[in-house]
């Protein structure tokens, strides 16, 4: 038998822990950010996790 792990699976494809960043938006920004998520079918983590990596790779 197969032993599951709980939450969520590891965004580097290993079993290594992903490290969970947290920030407050204003509301403007929220709306902004699920609008743009429901246009590309992904999850609003998604769109953060692209905007952040083209962000902090392109300085």
């Amino acid at each position: 038998m197969r032993k599951v792990k709980a939450g969520r699976p590891s965004l580097t494809g290993t079993s290594e822990h992903s490290p969970r960043v947290s920030a407050r938006v204003p509301a403007d920004l929220h709306a902004l950010l699920h609008d743009r998520a429901d246009r590309e079918g992904k999850r609003p983590s998604e769109v953060i996790r692209d905007a952040l990596d083209e962000y902090l790779r392109a300085s």
